[in-house]
């Protein structure tokens, strides 16, 4: 039976996992005909599959592997119904919670729209969005006409720019009896210039960070989550999921549910580890297998338990591929999620993840000085490639 089967090795392609769909891929291609022959054969054996993300690709596998295998998850179609955004928030706009002003514009009234905004920048953002792909923020109306993403839809969400606004992410899982755990909250690092070429792309958590916000705000963002997730269980979502949000003035603003798991998971699983509490990986499995909730830590109660850490994840800058090139930094513990040599990675692809004791950003846009003058890229037998902060 095989225990490593990844996708990256069959093909020597790190692809940008926040762009990437296998269900758009052909059966046919010899990778993906690979990695699902071995697959069936792992699946033959008593197994359980986990997902990251559900996809058709996995939800196939595993209704051809049921004699032995447990789906521990929800089915991609109806795991879609929660990626849908318009719908997510205006349904926990209903439960009191504060959200974005989003317009939902059609693209028969874009031409127009610049002519009617009184006070820019504005932000765009698709209907279904993963990593901050697509969220573009817009200083006049050339760039409105020129940044538009069109979908199926025909229609994109348009809202003012929230300035000062800290991004907070918190993981939690829903139970089958509709009880909620929570999982340690972090300052998200966002559009990190030496880490990535999207505005508001994704980069890290900085669990640490989380700890400076004021103890009454803690107890505020605990509370919508809960009520986050009680709306999750009232609509028919099981397990893990994340919720962020834009703090500004000290008031918790609802931005999106992430219906997953998330970038912020291996890292919380560690330090939920590091302190003997069950981490959102193996309540996910409980959840699934219909077991009761563990522990009910509150935000405030895992603040008062972990050490200060916080993640970087650096992607791949350049417009081509890039082997070989690995992100370090001086003041980083470890650096983790480092491909093979063998193994190309696209635009956008992950270099690697460099982890910190300490707090690395204060906003969640910019790293804490001088740490973004530290961060270097190394091609072994070439000389260090240094990315200094702007």
């Amino acid at each position: 039976m095989e225990v490593d089967i990844a996708l990256e090795s069959l093909t020597g392609q790190r692809v940008d996992l926040d762009t990437y769909d296998i269900d758009l891929d052909e059966i046919e291609l010899a990778s993906i005909s690979e990695i699902r022959r071995r697959m069936l054969a792992t699946f033959a054996y008593p197994s359980a599959i986990a997902t990251y993300r559900p996809s058709d690709f996995l939800s196939s596998v595993a209704l051809a592997s049921l004699e032995h295998c447990l789906y521990l998850g929800m089915f991609k179609d109806r795991q879609a119904a929660f990626e849908y955004k318009p719908w997510v928030e205006l349904g926990i706009g209903e439960e009191g919670i504060p959200t974005i002003p989003w317009t939902y514009v059609p693209i028969e009234a874009r031409a127009s729209l610049g002519a009617r905004i009184a006070e820019w920048p504005l932000v765009l953002r698709p209907n279904r969005t993963s990593g901050g792909v697509g969220i573009e923020m817009v200083a006049n109306t050339a760039e409105l006409l020129d940044k538009w993403f069109d979908d199926q839809s025909h229609v994109i969400g348009v809202s003012e720019f929230l300035t000062d606004a800290m991004p907070i992410n918190v993981g939690g899982c829903v139970f089958p009896t509709g009880s909620v755990s929570l999982h340690p909250g972090s300052v998200q690092l966002i559009g990190i210039p030496e880490a990535t070429n999207r505005r508001f792309g994704f980069c890290g958590n900085d669990f640490a960070a989380f700890a400076t916000i004021d103890r009454e705000t803690v107890k505020e963002i605990d509370r919508q989550t809960r009520v986050v997730g009680a709306w999750l269980h009232r609509h028919g979502y099981l397990g893990a999921f994340g919720v962020d949000f834009l703090l500004q003035d000290g008031i918790p603003i609802f931005t999106e549910v992430n219906a997953r798991f998330q970038g912020s998971t291996a890292l919380g699983a560690t330090l939920a580890a590091s302190v003997s509490h069950s981490d959102i990986l193996m309540d996910h499995l409980a959840a699934n297998l219909r077991l009761d909730r563990g522990t009910n830590l509150t935000l405030e109660d895992w603040l008062r338990e972990l050490d200060p850490v916080a993640h970087l994840v650096v992607h791949n800058k350049e417009a081509v591929p890039v082997n070989s090139i690995r992100p370090t930094h001086r003041r980083a513990t470890r650096v983790e999620l480092v491909p093979p040599d063998t193994v190309r990675v696209d635009p956008g692809g992950v270099l690697g993840r460099l982890v910190f004791n300490e707090q690395i950003t204060s906003s969640g846009y910019e790293l804490e000085v001088p740490l973004g003058a530290q961060l270097c890229l190394i091609e072994p037998g070439a000389e260090q490639l240094q990315h200094d902060s702007p």
